[in-house]
């Protein structure tokens, strides 16, 4: 059994952890976007050898980097703490 202090730090560093991973993907997705007006002509650009511009192929490779970037959070979440039943009881 946890107390209540142990808990509370591993709130914190889930917390932390969370805010981590949204920085890096708001920095990932406004990069795309606030690099898309002066960069125009490079996401236009078609990829060599292929009908398919480069922008449609980097905002794929975007949505593939969430969805890692997610996997990641929730195993750093889960080695944090096995027992996230505990914390739940804490966080209602």
């Amino acid at each position: 059994m946890s107390t209540s202090r142990d808990v509370q730090t591993l709130i914190r560093k889930k917390n932390r952890l969370r805010v981590v991973m949204a920085i890096i993907i708001m920095a990932l997705y406004f990069g795309f976007a606030l690099g898309y007006g002066p960069l125009k002509a490079l996401f236009a650009e078609k990829m060599a050898g292929s009908l398919i511009p480069f922008g449609l192929v980097y905002f794929v490779s975007l949505i593939f980097s969430f969805v890692i970037i997610e996997l990641i959070y929730l195993k750093f979440a889960k080695d944090l703490d096995p027992k996230d039943e505990e914390v739940s009881h804490y966080a209602k």
